[in-house]
């Protein structure tokens, strides 16, 4: 608790969190130090001390801090989630270790991204990536987890299976799609907590599919809530065999481990978890629960020594020089296993023997006896004690220069001169932990870190193993106490992650014979599918014949459910897993399919390209003008269609004429560019416009219910004798002055409306010779004059700049007279 009325350590305690929160880590626990040092023994500055050395990777003094908090009283188990946070970090700066990058593609075509096994019940996004519908619900997202697009009105509920693929798998896979559906009905068995059934459906299912590293985890997680944690460890082992890169497998052997009450195991279980996949939360909690059951002080009346626990004290020495005199003590080997996993998790050291069969514990030794035994007493009972040496490659090997006595004998002297030191500094040391040197253990550990590079995915295949603890511990629970010498016989205990070779993953195959073309056949068009789309109703066309469909309908083809929401999203992305699919099994007939839609694409666009003669699609409408702006709303299905290909070809233009009684169009007309195009829900769009190249008829088509025409581009004749030039560029002024002056005569709503939509007159054009389609003042004249269309059409087709000028001084003259009269 923080001392009260003391405006000093309330603002240090302020400035460390704010340190804290900056991840100023040192700073922080530099704070806290000074705080205990000068108030005394205190949970809430031992606890951010702790916090601040643990996010700074001082794994070793955080555990120190920790126990020391404990020993202070009653300590949640989220306080330790730093900690937990700082394993984790520590382990992903580690060199060549990667957090969080295990195996997330999935083995091939046929699995899910999410679950890494046979998609079942496939369900296909607006973004064209395929999972299984049960995984993607449980997600609860409207984000695609492979391409991270968010589909804003994806309604997750609703979702409609692919019907091709499903039927596909199924064909291709009986008896993985048989055990994807028992293990659905044990799932539902499991929802309705009927356990003893649900096992039974798992194992049927691992019967038909013994590598499937899914069955052996649910069947685990139905054994371990049956409270069958034998076998739930079994089959969560499985799993971790079969999927060494998978971190929730090691999170069921985690829980598993903590209901047979093997938690240190347990604990290292979940930290695997953790480095495969930092952001599991389960795993996280879990951890935390362990560490704290790890830190928590044993109840007085419990307490016992081991000459084990000694023995390892002897060269690491305890940080609490003496009991806590104002809280029940913590176990102290539990802050030494603490310390040892620290080095395990970053140096492939394993600490889960440093319990050793407790039949060797000494059970007299309590609380109350340690503190009332004099100096003498306790170097009596210690010189029993096993003494333990420096580490070598192998095992805990003697020190030759230190003795178990020597050491019981200094940290007697140091319990005795502690008492007659001043009360706030001896209590302060007290809990302060002391240096503690692992530095030789930590270079023979070194050694095997690379054990911790297998569940990397960039490793190959078969090199890739499994973290698993392994213990080569002489036996010592049937020897006597006799038998040991602190000299002669230290016991020789081995530590390492063994490497179990598992078999890489085989990705699934199909037998060529039974890929049959008509599966990849498209409903509407009958041929391979090219660029196939799947509708929300989950049925597949190619993209081209949905949309010609859909010009004319907006409902689904095959089921008639429909399909505005589909118009609406404007959907451009195929159905991957088909394309692939299709470029794997059927490559030769997809070249060809390829090939037939690039030639039609190729001669859709040809006429961009060709500045004489070419077949332009026609829009019967209106009349448009060179340079001058023309919006159009689209919603006649031949329409929709013909402005669709213009885009998709990247032509981005097609002819715009007037309608014809005789021969269906004018015989001249004007290029429309096409600049943006903005689309409704239900398929109509407006495309802004704006006129280029003028066109003469020669000929006249259909293709696919819209007009088309072979036409000859047309162009201003160019002056080349100096004197026409120059009177052609005196009637162009002349004439423009005119314009001008009649449109500044014009009432301002008129004026405003022409405005709007053409417009304000364009400038005059000293160079108007070099301009593609002459004088755009001309055009835009020609649009606003009051003109009958017939009329407007025979200037349009003029390719002499000079006639052209005099027929519009003709009206000009003609509309001033009837201003006039």
């Amino acid at each position: 608790m923080i001392i009260q009325g003391n405006e000093a350590s309330t603002s240090a305690m302020d400035v460390a969190r704010e340190a804290f929160i900056s991840q100023n880590f040192d700073v922080a626990a530099q704070i806290y130090g000074r705080l205990l040092r000068e108030h005394g023994p205190n949970q809430e500055f031992y606890l951010g001390k702790a916090d601040s050395e643990a996010r700074s990777g001082k794994l070793h003094d955080a555990f120190n801090s920790y126990a020391a908090a404990f020993g202070l009283g009653n300590v949640s188990a989220d306080r330790l989630n730093h900690l937990v946070t700082g394993f984790i970090d520590m382990i992903s700066k580690k060199e060549g270790l990667s957090a969080g990058s295990y195996e997330k593609e999935p083995l091939d075509l046929f699995s899910c991204s999410i679950c890494h096994s046979l998609l079942y019940e496939p369900v296909t996004l607006p973004c064209g990536h395929t999972f299984c519908k049960l995984c993607f619900q449980k997600l609860q997202t409207r984000t695609c987890k492979k391409c991270n697009v968010h589909h804003s009105g994806l309604v997750i509920t609703t979702l409609k299976l692919n019907v091709v693929l499903s039927n596909v798998l199924e064909k291709y896979f009986v008896n993985e799609t048989k055990a994807c559906e028992t293990k659905a009905m044990g799932n539902q068995l499991f929802s309705e907590e009927k356990y003893l059934e649900a096992v039974e459906m798992y194992s049927k299912a691992l019967k038909l599919v013994p590598t499937d590293h899914l069955l052996a985890s649910n069947r685990s997680h139905a054994y371990a809530t049956l409270g069958n944690y034998d076998d739930a460890l079994q089959d969560s082992e499985m799993a971790c065999e079969l999927r060494p890169d998978w971190p929730k497998g090691y999170c069921r052997k985690g829980s598993a481990l903590l209901g047979l009450g093997r938690n240190e195991e347990a604990m290292l279980a979940f930290l695997q978890c953790l480095v495969l996949d930092p952001s599991n939360t389960s795993a996280r909690k879990e951890l935390a629960k362990v560490l704290h059951s790890l830190l928590s002080p044993l109840p007085t009346e419990n307490l016992k020594r081991s000459e084990l626990h000694h023995h390892m004290l002897s060269t690491v020495r305890s940080p609490f020089p003496t009991p806590l005199p104002y809280a029940s003590p913590i176990s102290q080997d539990n802050v030494e296993f603490l310390r040892a996993a620290v080095t395990q998790t970053l140096h492939g050291y394993s600490p889960s023997e440093l319990r050793q069969d407790q039949s060797l514990v000494e059970t007299s030794r309590t609380e109350n006896v340690n503190e009332s035994r004099t100096d003498e007493d306790r170097e009596q009972s210690d010189a029993r004690t096993v003494d333990s040496g420096t580490t070598s490659s192998t095992s805990m090997s003697v020190d030759s220069t230190t003795s178990s006595a020597t050491n019981e004998s200094d940290l007697s002297r140091t319990t005795e001169a502690n008492k007659d030191e001043d009360k706030k500094s001896s209590e302060a040391s007290m809990c302060r932990p002391k240096d503690i040197d692992f530095s030789t253990l930590l270079k023979v550990a070194d050694k095997e870190i690379d054990t911790l590079k297998e569940v990397s995915p960039s490793m190959s295949s078969s090199t890739r193993g499994r973290l698993s603890l392994n213990s080569d511990v002489i036996a010592i629970g049937k020897r006597k106490r006799n038998d040991f010498s602190p000299l002669s016989s230290p016991i020789r205990t081995e530590f390492k992650f063994s490497k179990t070779e598992v078999r890489p993953r085989k990705p699934r195959e199909i037998y060529p014979k039974s890929i049959d073309r008509t599966d990849y056949e498209c409903t509407l068009c009958f041929r391979l599918y090219f660029q196939p789309v799947t509708t929300p109703c989950g049925h597949m066309f190619c993209r081209t014949c949905l949309d010609r469909c859909l010009d004319h309908n907006n409902k689904c083809p095959l089921c008639k459910h429909s399909l505005i929401e589909y118009l609406a999203e404007r959907r451009q992305a195929t159905t991957e897993i088909m394309e692939k699919m299709l470029e794997k099994f059927l490559t030769e007939d997809l070249e060809e399919r390829k090939k037939l839609h690039e030639a039609e694409m190729e001669e859709l666009a040809n006429y961009s390209k060709n500045d004489t003669v070419s077949e332009i699609p026609v829009f019967v409408c209106t009349l448009a003008y060179p340079t001058i702006p023309c919006p159009l709303h689209i919603f006649e299905p031949r329409y929709r269609l013909m402005v669709r290909r213009c885009l998709e070809t990247g032509a981005r233009q097609f002819g715009m004429c007037l309608p014809n009684d005789e021969t269906g169009f004018t015989d001249y007309g004007c290029m429309l560019e096409v600049r943006d195009v903005q689309f409704f829900p239900d398929g109509r769009s407006v495309i802004d416009a704006i006129g280029g190249r003028r066109f003469k008829v020669l000929d006249r088509g259909v293709r696919d219910g819209y007009n088309t025409a072979k036409v000859e581009f047309l162009k201003d004749k160019a002056v080349e004798s100096e004197e026409e030039l120059s009177e052609l560029k005196a009637l162009h002024d002349a004439i423009y002055n005119e314009a001008k002056k009649w449109f500044q005569g014009l009432r301002s709503v008129i004026k405003s409306r022409i405005n709007n939509h053409f417009g304000s007159m364009p400038v005059k054009e000293d160079d108007f010779q070099t301009a593609v389609h002459g004088p755009r003042w001309t055009w835009w004249l020609l649009a606003v004059l009051p003109l009958d269309s017939r009329a407007q059409m025979s200037v349009l087709s003029m390719t002499s700049l000079k006639e052209r000028l005099l027929a519009l001084r003709r009206v000009l003259n003609y509309i001033s007279r009837q201003g006039s009269s």
